[in-house]
């Protein structure tokens, strides 16, 4: 009977020590520089990243409002995922460590920056595999200026649970293809330190 509720002991501990608590994971902050982050994107092979990139622009309230709703919505979205880890970076002209991460998203993961003075871009990366998308962060298929066909909430939030899929294949030792990928609208491909 000790021995049943020693090993119940354990169990339980194990389990807690092993929790993913939603403050680490919509919190996770332990990049200091683009550097930091690149180690983790390519070398942690248990954990999905999803990496939201954004600039802040003085007096641009359109960009603030896309950055926000996006962020937003994606948080609620990935609330879900259990095995997803969310991290932001802000590529700011003020932000610190902004050259270093300027590096890892534009010369390490193709990222065009220049999309961020129009909203954000997220990356879902696993083993240091993925793909990004850009969100303009408000339904734009009406908008005169982005003509119609450009990428809606709805097409990024459903293109990021596809590249999430993605993810999943490629941790339990897939190819990466799901049978959703050809429906997926994105922007780049990502491959980090292979």
């Amino acid at each position: 009977m000790k021995l049943a509720i020693v090993l119940l002991s354990i169990f339980l501990l194990s389990i807690t020590a092993f929790n993913t608590s939603p403050d680490t994971k919509y919190d996770w902050e332990d990049h200091t520089d683009g550097e930091d982050l690149a180690i983790s994107l390519s070398n942690e092979p248990a954990i999905i990243f999803a990496v939201f990139f954004f600039k802040k622009i003085d007096g641009n309230d359109d960009l603030d409002k896309a950055n926000d709703s996006l962020r937003n919505l994606l948080t609620n979205d990935l609330k879900d995922h259990n095995e997803v880890i969310y991290t932001e970076v802000d590529l700011s002209d003020e932000a610190p460590q902004l050259e270093s991460y300027q590096k890892l998203a534009k010369d390490d993961m193709g990222i065009d920056l220049t999309l961020l003075e129009k909203g954000p871009i997220i990356a879902v990366m696993n083993r240091g595999d993925g793909s990004w998308i850009h969100g303009q962060g408000k339904p734009v298929s009406d908008d005169p200026a982005w003509g119609p066909g450009r990428d809606s909430f709805e097409e990024v939030l459903d293109s990021i649970e596809i590249f999430i899929d993605e993810a999943r294949d490629r941790k339990q030792g897939g190819t990466g293809v799901v049978r959703d990928s050809r429906y997926s609208k994105r922007s780049g491909e990502i491959t980090l330190g292979n």
